[in-house]
């Protein structure tokens, strides 16, 4: 009875969040490729042997493109409908999206790679040479068609929509080095396949393989072997789109016309970057002192006494320039990773993310930053160039879930070396500024935003005040100032509030929920003397975070089946 139990649990998690967890899907296609049997390249095989393996290989690669293509293709809608409806992509989402990318790629990949190894002798003749005499000859050639067919049938049934959408389009063609994508990379393989050339040689391949019905007929009784590849090629040709020019060049028209359209914005992106650039750079090196709690032996104590991995950090530093430039109270965050012996307790010191840097970790730099330089890891006594210092936790790190815990380290070390984000835009991945690093790193966190000449961005204030939010997951745990040297104040919650522009209501206020509210400024038309006026006040709005649906189910290991 247990038994069931868990099963029915488990498939109702599947149905509460849909058919695939992306985490496993990824995982699976890792494990699969990698157990895939490549022995069919051993020089001793007969070519009858090699033939087999590399068909079974094919349809183990197919079986994982359909998997893949089934969840992006929910992935796609979901997401659309949110950019659609204005709201922001959050990090974990953004996350999977790369990911998709990544192994989409790396699926066609090793199917290109299997089929180059049995590309027809006469390539240019293939209406007449694709069916040859020999019988096992064709097997191969056949094999080699299959695969062409059925990469581009991957592409139309499950992410030419990819490209319609100009913000999911950019989301996708962006260059992300944590998942080792490049630039367009994924639009210069779509034009690959697209390709005048290479569509010619498909629709030779097309005209060979109707033209002879009659010899395949008579393969097929002879040999049952022959008819599997046979069949394999006509499942795919019968809803493929190669051989109708019309279709082919409709495809390539609809590409063309969307990346017109993306010009202009990538134009101004190039503009806004490089001139945020040139003054973030000139301002970032305007300081009068340093921050009043550096070199403070007994500050330093106390905060690594409440430091706990990935704890999240926040800063203000009005001493210097970049600090008036940057909207709101704070300045810059950053994550604590922790100690080796904060790491060995959580039993993650051997985290794969972890290994390269535990050098890093051993010499104190147990905080991750991105910064003007790049995204690196610091000491504390280097960050405390600071006049305030909070720490911020999320309390889903509390539950200690492991899973949830590794993923976040996956994330956040997978940023280093990142550049810096001149655009301030949080959509995108290939770069980052401090508060972007947590929106990623904490994907399962719906972060407040807000609307910048036409992006999405996330601020230091934009962090800090999710804490002031009802239901926050986050809690303040540490919050220490000095306004003049020798000085020391320690503040909380209350304080945050204020120092952020909130005011705490402390008749709707309970011990367990702290009840702060943000002024927002109303503006509206009236008409007075037959004159149109515009009247605004202030009113005072409580935010309730929205938790968002996590894109996250146990597997049966975790149910103990």
């Amino acid at each position: 009875m247990k038994g069931l139990f868990l099963i029915t649990l488990f498939v109702f998690s599947l149905n509460s969040f849909g058919a695939e967890n992306p985490y496993l899907l990824f995982r699976d296609i890792d494990q699969k490729l990698g157990s895939l049997d490549l022995s069919y390249q051993n020089k001793s095989l007969s070519k009858e042997q090699t033939l087999e393996m590399a068909f079974e290989n094919y349809k183990e690669i197919k079986n994982l493109q359909l998997r893949l293509r089934n969840f992006s293709e929910e992935l796609n809608v979901d997401v659309i409908d949110r950019i659609n409806r204005g709201v922001a992509i959050i990090g974990q989402d953004l996350t999977i999206i790369h990911k998709s990318v990544k192994y989409f790629l790396h699926l066609n990949s090793r199917m290109l790679s299997l089929s180059s190894k049995f590309t027809p002798d006469e390539i240019d003749d293939l209406d007449e040479a694709l069916i040859t005499t020999d019988e096992l000859e064709s097997r191969e050639n056949l094999l080699w068609f299959a695969i062409q067919l059925s990469v581009i049938d991957d592409y139309l049934l499950g992410y030419r929509n990819w490209m319609k959408n100009q913000k999911f389009r950019r989301i996708v063609n962006a260059e992300d080095s944590s998942y080792n994508i490049k630039r367009k990379e994924l639009k210069k393989y779509i034009h690959s396949l697209l390709a005048k050339k290479h569509q010619k040689m498909l629709n030779k391949a097309t005209e060979g393989f109707d033209n002879f019905p009659t010899w395949r007929s008579r393969h097929r009784n002879r040999n049952s072997q022959f008819a599997k590849f046979e069949a394999e090629v006509e499942t795919i040709s019968a809803k493929s789109f190669v051989g109708d020019k019309k279709a082919v060049k409709d495809l390539r028209k609809e590409l063309r016309k969307a990346y017109r359209k993306d010009g202009f914005k990538n134009f101004w992106t190039f503009s806004l970057h490089h001139i945020s650039g040139f003054v973030g750079n000139i301002a970032g090196a305007i300081k009068w002192r340093k921050g009043w709690l550096y070199k403070r032996p007994e500050v330093n104590k106390e905060i690594y006494a409440h430091l706990e991995p990935l704890d999240m950090i926040t800063e203000k530093t009005p001493f210097i320039l970049t600090d008036t430039l940057i909207p709101g109270h704070f300045g810059h965050n950053a994550i604590w990773l922790g100690t080796k012996e904060q790491l060995i307790a959580y039993g993650l010191w051997n985290h794969p993310r972890i290994k390269p840097v535990q050098h890093l970790i051993e010499q104190g730099k147990s905080i991750i930053e991105s910064d003007r330089t790049d995204t690196h890891l610091k000491s504390i006594e280097d960050f405390m160039k600071v006049d305030e210092f909070a720490i911020m936790r999320n309390k889903k790190i509390l539950t200690k879930n492991k899973k949830q815990i590794e993923k976040i380290y996956d994330v956040a070390l997978s940023q280093l070396g990142k550049t810096y984000d001149f655009n301030f835009d949080v959509e995108t991945t290939d770069k980052l500024v401090c508060s972007e690093l947590l929106y990623q790193s904490f994907g399962h966190v719906a972060w407040p935003t807000e609307k910048y000449i036409g992006r999405t961005t996330i601020s230091p204030d934009n962090v800090g005040e999710l804490l002031l939010y009802g239901k926050t997951p986050n809690k303040l745990v540490y919050y220490v100032a000095a306004y003049e040297r020798d000085d020391l104040v320690r503040k909380d919650l209350k304080d945050m509030g204020k120092d952020m522009g909130y005011r705490f209501n402390e008749e709707r206020s309970t011990p367990e929920y702290p009840y702060f509210e943000k002024p927002v400024k109303n503006c509206r038309k009236i008409v007075r003397d037959e004159k149109i006026w515009r009247s605004c006040g202030t009113t005072w709005k409580h935010n309730i975070y929205n938790a968002p649906v996590e894109r996250e189910f146990p597997d049966l290991g975790e149910l103990g089946l």
